[in-house]
């Protein structure tokens, strides 16, 4: 064979071997982004209304549904934006999540808190199609992303609030290739936590509370978690501003 045949085919062989490496690893990113919990789904912004004891379904909220998700922020915050545009008259952004990825929920936490709207954790919300929810959780990531809201009310004894440690890890192709120090993610809660302090001077006083909740979720090791009740997430680290207690969970 010709040398420059030789050396022309071992330059193809080259950039194949490049381009199919580089669709791989375009997939295995594409796949992280969107990986989920067994029978949970990405994070999706909802129209739902909050119902009370009587079964009354009548205050419209957005609700955020589902794992947040390494491509949640870049969805979910101009999606917000969008909503906030299209339905001024509602200011209430409710919750029903496990949490997941630190780095988008930062995202979204950080665009809750300048929109400058409230946050609830209700134990039922009825969608647009009439069906009613329930057994609803707020876990992980999701009670700092509550607590951008500049009001923040807990609906129902049931709306306990699960905390753990959290950490960032890059993954690709299911390989872990790199894992946060638990530190270095408590520190960015906190700067984000004295953020929202930033855009709502009232909250200064309870920036102390706060930080003793971060510190007591990164007490708790990533692999268990610690259900607070709404009473005690209010008077204790005053992650929620009003507990109605008496909110109980509509049947259905």
């Amino acid at each position: 064979m010709h040398k420059n045949t030789r050396n022309w085919l071992a330059a193809a062989g080259i950039i194949l071997f490049i381009v199919m490496l580089i669709l791989v690893l375009s997939y295995c990113k594409h796949r992280e982004a969107v990986v989920t919990l067994p029978g949970i789904s990405p994070m999706t912004l909802q129209h739902v209304k909050i119902c009370d004891a009587s079964s009354s379904c009548k205050l419209d909220a957005f609700m955020l549904v589902g794992q947040v998700v390494g491509e949640s922020g870049d969805r979910i915050v101009p999606l917000l934006a969008e909503l906030s545009r299209r339905f001024p008259a509602i200011r209430t952004i409710c919750f029903n999540s496990p949490g997941g990825e630190n780095k988008s929920a930062v995202a979204i936490a950080t665009a809750i808190a300048k929109s400058k709207m409230d946050t609830c954790f209700s134990a039922t919300y009825q969608q647009e199609d009439g069906t009613i929810i329930s057994n609803t959780m707020c876990n992980s990531a999701c009670p700092l992303m509550l607590l951008a809201g500049q009001s923040r009310t807990a609906l129902g004894s049931d709306a306990k609030v699960g905390i753990h440690s959290s950490g960032e890890s890059l993954r690709l192709c299911g390989c872990t290739l790199w894992t946060s120090r638990a530190e270095d993610e408590r520190d960015k809660y906190r700067m984000l936590i004295a953020s929202y302090s930033k855009i709502n001077t009232l909250r200064r006083p309870y920036d102390e509370q706060h930080y003793q909740l971060l510190a007591a979720a990164f007490a708790v090791p990533h692999d268990s978690i610690r259900y607070i009740p709404p009473r005690e997430a209010m008077e204790k680290f005053h992650l929620f501003t009003d507990v109605l207690e008496n909110f109980n969970p509509v049947k259905g």
